[in-house]
């Protein structure tokens, strides 16, 4: 991880592409967010959360970690991707359903069968 963290702040082209998978892409220029008083790019998070949970030293099965990327979160805030509805209950059901669909899918594509047992950590 410390590599990746020095390559992105050393010489190069903000547009070169350091980091992707089948979730993100990440150019050097977004994880140079990570330097102090900065506002983080969510890609920048979610690509730690999909690192970490890959990292065999933090496996997600026997140390019941797992960590979550924004997309969740992000399900409960925005209107638009629901059609834009002015009725507020319609669109916070449809946000907290996407909000569960997005969770699930994340754990379960971690290979991770139930979020049983697993600790919510404080911040």
């Amino acid at each position: 991880m410390r590599c990746v963290l020095d390559y992105a702040f050393g010489k190069g082209s903000p547009t070169q592409v350091l980091y992707t998978d089948d979730w993100n892409i990440v150019t050097r220029e977004e994880f140079q967010t990570l330097a102090p008083n900065v506002w983080v790019m969510n890609n920048v998070i979610d690509t730690f959360a999909r690192i970490l949970n890959d990292d065999p030293d933090q496996s997600v099965k026997s140390n019941l970690k797992f960590y979550f990327s924004t997309i969740p979160f992000n399900m409960l805030c925005q209107n638009e991707p629901y059609g834009g509805s002015q009725d507020s209950q319609a669109t916070e059901g449809k946000r907290l359903e996407n909000f569960i669909l997005s969770v699930r899918h994340e754990y379960v594509t971690a290979g991770v069968k139930s979020l049983k047992g697993f600790h919510l950590l404080k911040l």
